[in-house]
């Protein structure tokens, strides 16, 4: 096997691992796992090897300190929802009235326009060359926020603003944020840039970005974000100028890696993976020296970190989404979801529903990574078989299928370009990461193929 070089993102490791192995079955084929923290690889590497996570021990003890007393539980009993989901604010700018397509989508169905590309059949980080504000590399959170457009654009270490939903192939982007112009893509530890942006939340207050390589999520003030963008708050360090896997030790204000991030009510929730868990911070708590979590999901105290498959328990969640009713985490570790039917309030809250399971069909996922809860619909990116699986309506049982699959023919099919390997496709993705999902459009992170889909 050809060695990867040491620069590469770990997620991005995986797709570059996919693209040796070109048109592979995977059937019968076990994804990457990420092992536990304590294991002697960094957290930049966590996601690159074929381990399987550890049991989780039966014998972690309460921490009564985060199940009780939880601030926010008015909040959400009276109805807060998570910012951009729901929030008519949100929704995308169609431009083009005419391109207005109705969810639900249909199976297989071609993508309307390409974003980082020209055409829909290129598919090279850069266009084959150097950064600038039409092109894109590794490609990973997706947002719309009061008709703007974010992308958070990982293997250049920046996040692109588009002013309004680009309505032409290859559109530029109207803003960066992250670098000092669109054609540097250097990672940062500091308040003026990022080092491995993943997933992005928007709202009145902040962009929010997960940045696996600095093991933190950071908060860029919107009033100021186009004007002079600087990150004033931060979570998972003690500073902005501090990186580093659970700097301190383990703790409710440390994170081993983050992938994404999501504003529901009066809290942010934070996915981290490498230890296993999903925190909830209030959004009055956050500044400039970190602040500590009141929730956490997947863990029954803030000093465990072990993976687990029961329903309290999680491993590797990388996504998650909230309607206002109920929560979903995306458990890359155990290839399944993890659903709440109400907004969790205690510590190591039990899910109500465990759905999916490794394969590839109709009611099973591969390494998926992101999702998105609408009304009445739930997106889930399903990274290993390059296809987003579309629910009409969220699981309530095990045995309750995807009704629609974008990327793929249909639920069999799980080739990356659908096996068109050296180019990809308007009905096509591979190593699709985050979706985000407006009344008309639904917008893809094809990651491997280095471009946003707008359907």
């Amino acid at each position: 096997m050809q060695a990867l070089p040491s620069s590469v993102h770990p997620i991005a490791s995986l797709l570059l691992l996919a693209l040796l192995n070109a048109c592979h079955s995977r059937v019968g084929y076990e994804p990457p796992r990420i092992p536990a923290p304590s294991d002697a690889a960094s957290a930049d590497t966590r996601l690159g090897g074929e381990q399987s996570p550890p049991e989780s021990d039966p014998n972690i003890p309460s921490d009564s300190a985060n199940a009780n007393g939880d601030p926010i539980a008015s909040d959400i009993a009276a109805g807060d929802t998570a910012t951009g989901d729901t929030d008519a604010g949100d929704r995308v700018s169609d431009g083009d009235a005419s391109l207005c397509i109705p969810n639900p989508l249909a199976t297989n169905r071609d993508a309307t326009l390409v974003i980082g590309q020209n055409d829909f059949l290129s598919n090279a980080a850069n266009q084959g060359a150097s950064p600038s504000a039409s092109t894109l590399s590794n490609p990973m959170g997706v947002y719309v926020h009061a008709g703007r457009l974010y992308i958070a654009d990982n293997g250049n270490h920046r996040v692109l603003i588009f002013d309004e939903l680009p309505t032409v192939n290859g559109a530029a982007a109207d803003h960066v944020v992250g670098q000092p112009d669109f054609f540097t893509a250097t990672p940062k530890t500091s308040a003026t840039g990022f080092n491995g942006p993943q997933g992005i939340s928007v709202d009145d207050d902040y962009l929010a970005v997960s940045e696996w390589s600095n093991s933190r999520v950071s908060f860029w003030p919107l009033a100021s974000l186009l004007t002079a963008p600087r990150a004033t708050a931060v979570f998972g360090q003690p500073d902005l100028d501090t990186s580093g896997t659970n700097t301190g030790g383990l703790s409710d204000r440390t994170l081993a890696t983050t992938s994404d991030v999501k504003r529901v009510g009066a809290q942010y929730l934070v996915t981290d993976p490498g230890n296993n868990r999903v925190l909830g911070v209030l959004a009055s708590a956050i500044g400039p020296s970190g602040a500590a979590a009141h929730l956490i999901l997947g863990q029954a105290s803030s000093t465990t970190n072990g993976a687990g498959s029961g329903w309290a328990e999680l491993s590797a969640p990388l996504g998650l989404a909230f309607n206002g009713q109920q929560l979903v985490v995306v458990e890359y570790g155990n290839d399944r979801l993890a659903i709440f039917n109400s907004m969790p309030t205690v510590t190591g809250a039990a899910a109500d529903l465990a759905w999916g399971g490794w394969g590839v069909d109709a009611l099973h996922l591969s390494s998926p990574v992101g999702t998105w809860l609408t009304g009445s619909q739930l997106f889930v990116a399903d990274r290993s078989n390059d296809r987003i699986m579309v629910f009409n309506g969220v699981p309530t049982d095990p045995s309750d299928s995807a009704d629609v699959v974008l990327g793929q023919v249909d639920f069999a099919g799980s080739e990356h370009n659908q096996c068109s390997c050296t180019s990809a496709k308007a009905n096509t993705l591979w190593g699709a990461h985050f979706v985000f999902v407006g009344p008309c459009r639904t917008i893809v992170a094809d990651t491997q193929n280095n471009r946003v889909l707008i359907y």
